[in-house]
């Protein structure tokens, strides 16, 4: 069953707005049974970057697509699954499937999930969990050139607190909002993991293993924690890193302990509009030119580079094994390409289809995540080196984080990231080690994608 989502000019009175909507879908809530229900109404330009930065609310998120098409920012949570004693992987995505497909026309939720959700978690990732996906209570969405207001109502939950949800909406900002752009300073310490030497170790040994088992490509990450005198402003940085990087997908995902995982990956996992679905190998690295003929060089080096090309084989192969079954057309790129992004480029090769009428988001994460683009090849040896080498829990990075609606979805891969918790920072990168490596090359390679993100610290 779906609701209609009329839409009001609340730009004065937006509870009585609301209020009106619901008078109207109260009859049809009267049938019972589970319902989510999504209240969309215009509102006056305004950026949802911005727009989060002035709420106090302890549950955050945002999203926006690749060159900025659009733009999601969510407070408070509406619903929300996460692991419990009576839901596995497997039918947690399942049951955020029908939650979505009972819902109104539109509904989103966002979330992620771990990159090994297998693997133990630290403390760092406790809020966020193996996986967690949650529908805000209130949204502002920017897409199209129309901003909407958005709140998200779950009944029959819902329905004994609709006062109070409503109560709050005289309390949202409807005007432009200036974001805060705070100086952090220089960090007081810093701690890799695994550090240096312990690294360079792990990657001789993948050197080894191409030689001796069939593990042909392993990505090894560091994680390197800065501490700051004071706490960081995650949406600060935020705003900060998409301002420089306009060609990535950006996320912050708050779930409510007072940490954030943020990032500005350039990496595509699937968008799903329909049965139509688009997706991405990319693979390898190098830096951009400081001249348009360096670059150019650069970019030639990167495609005629056998190391580099063996290791976006192992992806663009993986991917096409993954994504092909599941689709009634397939088509693939038949020569790589460079991704140039702003600092770095990128091997690329793209992926479209059309989906079979059974396939759903759940299909698609358990087939494509993780690819070897973030784990390895072959998949299972790679993460158990990964587990045994890095020391340390990846927890969301690298992982598939992104938004499912009944219509369309989105997730990108989440890397070039942070944790940030309090004065602390944790910033991830990895690189990816095929025969042919050279481990310090390597190292100074992660080191760069790092000091991309701690520039914009200060």
């Amino acid at each position: 069953m779906s609701f209609p989502s009329p839409e009001y000019d609340v730009s004065h009175a937006p509870r009585s707005a609301f209020a009106d909507v619901l008078a109207r879908v109260s009859p049809a809530l009267a049938t019972g049974g589970r319902r989510l229900v999504r209240i969309a109404l215009p509102v006056p330009d305004l950026d949802p970057l911005a727009w989060l930065s002035a709420q106090e609310d302890d549950v955050k998120v945002y999203w926006s697509g690749r060159h900025a098409d659009h733009e999601s920012a969510g407070i408070g949570v509406a619903d929300v699954f996460a692991p419990d004693a009576d839901a596995d992987y497997d039918s947690l995505l399942e049951r955020v499937r029908s939650a979505i497909l009972a819902g109104d026309e539109g509904v989103r939720y966002y979330g992620g999930i771990a990159f090994d959700r297998k693997q133990p978690h630290d403390g760092r990732w406790e809020a966020f969990g193996s996986y967690r996906f949650w529908l805000p209570r209130f949204e502002l969405q920017r897409e199209g050139g129309a901003t909407k207001l958005i709140c998200n109502l779950a009944f029959p939950d819902d329905e004994a607190d609709l006062k109070r949800i409503l109560s709050r909406l005289d309390d949202l900002p409807l005007s432009p909002i200036a974001v805060s752009r705070p100086e952090h300073g220089t960090p007081a310490g810093r701690a890799d993991t695994p550090p240096h030497d312990d690294w360079i170790e792990a990657v001789q040994w993948a050197l080894e293993s191409f030689e001796q088992t069939r593990l042909r490509k392993v990505v090894l990450a560091r994680r390197s924690t800065f501490t700051f005198d004071s706490e960081l402003d995650a949406l600060a940085l935020l705003h900060r890193v998409k301002a420089s990087t306009p060609e990535c997908f950006h996320f912050y995902f708050q779930p409510g302990d007072g940490s954030a995982f943020i990032g500005a990956t350039p990496e595509r996992l699937y968008s799903r509009h329909g049965r139509r679905i688009e997706t991405e190998a990319v693979a390898s690295t190098r830096p951009r030119g400081a001249t348009p003929s360096e670059d150019e060089q650069l970019a030639q080096d990167l495609l005629s580079s056998d190391k580099d090309v063996r290791e976006h084989e192992f992806v663009r192969r993986s991917i096409s094994a993954a994504i092909a079954p599941y689709c009634a057309t397939f088509h693939q790129d038949r020569n790589r390409t460079v991704m140039r992004l702003a600092k770095r480029m990128h091997l690329l090769s793209r992926f479209r289809g059309t989906l079979r009428d059974d396939v759903s988001d759940a299909d698609l994460l358990r087939a494509l995540h993780p690819t070897p683009a973030v784990g390895g090849y072959p998949t299972t040896d790679a993460l158990r080196s990964i587990a045994a080498l890095e020391g340390f829990d990846r927890g969301w990075y690298a992982g598939p984080v992104g938004w499912a609606g009944a219509d369309d979805a989105e997730f990108a891969v989440g890397i070039r990231s942070a944790l940030v918790r309090g004065r602390d920072i944790s910033l991830f990168s990895g690189a990816g080690i095929v025969a042919g490596s050279d481990p310090e090359s390597e190292w100074a390679e992660i080191e760069q994608k790092i000091a991309d993100f701690t520039e914009r610290l200060s």
